[in-house]
This record gives structure tokens, sequence and C-alpha cells, in this order.
């Protein structure tokens, strides 16, 4: 899961317009992965209650397939919920 996780933040992209607007938040999105690391369907679960962090966080989850595949001990299809942040340093 630290795998994952780690995978997903290389490709997550703080909209230009929220960071001008000093927006932050954390959406939490819902998918479904097959073994191969495709993600069959995404949603989101809970919004960060700013939209276009929420449509960023979703499309973390698309832009980031492959996602690492599952491993053998584990299902065929797993379904994952994950916090993606978006914060100001």
């Amino acid at each position: 899961e630290a795998k994952l996780l780690a995978h997903l933040e290389k490709h997550r992209r703080y909209p230009a317009a929220s960071r001008a607007r000093r927006d932050q938040g954390v959406a939490h999105v819902r998918f479904r992965m097959n073994r191969a690391g495709r993600v069959l369907e995404a949603t989101l679960i809970r919004s960060s209650g700013i939209p276009e962090l929420d449509r960023a966080a979703l499309a973390t989850i698309r832009r980031a397939q492959p996602l690492p595949p599952i491993p053998d001990d584990r299902p065929d299809a797993l379904d994952l919920s994950v916090p993606v942040e978006f914060f100001l340093r």
C-alpha cells in the first residue's frame, strides 16, 4: 500500500488556479483496479470541499495508470480508498 501511495503522489498535480487561490484540502477516492494495475472505476467518496481539487484527485488516479500490480497473495481485483492531499507548504 505504501508503494501505491508513493506512486500516486508522483502523479498528483496541484491545479494552478487552486494554488493561486491558496485552496487546500483532501479528497478521498475509491477505485477498483485489476491485477495488471489498470483502474476499472473510480469515484469520489469524500469531497475536499473544492470541486477543482476533487477533479484533480480523480485525474491523479487515471494519470497514474498502470498502478503497481497486485501481489499474488491478493485477489485479482481490489477495491481501495485513498486520500489525495492538496496542501501548500
